[in-house]
């Protein structure tokens, strides 16, 4: 009985040391910066959900102040004359 428990114990050291070896291989073969990617990219949308959107509506913003800032006054469209 003594000795069915080293062979286990054996065992379960060495599954441990091979599962830590596989792991050590994969974060040098893949490097860090790549796994911490995905969680990088959900703080950040966490801290500010809209940024997306919010960069949108800015621009919308300011192509719709730039059309009223080239439009032509009120005094030239009624100085026009009408083609009717």
């Amino acid at each position: 009985m003594g000795q069915e428990i080293w062979i286990v114990a054996i065992c379960l050291i060495a599954l441990v040391i091979l599962v830590n070896l596989g792991l050590f291989a994969a974060l040098r073969s893949h490097g860090i910066s790549n796994q911490y990617e995905p969680l990088v990219r959900a703080l950040k949308r966490a801290r500010s959900p809209w940024q997306e959107e919010e960069k949108q509506i800015n621009e919308l913003a300011k192509r719709v102040a730039d059309l009223h800032s080239t439009a032509p006054p009120e005094e030239l469209k009624k100085e026009s004359p009408d083609t009717g």
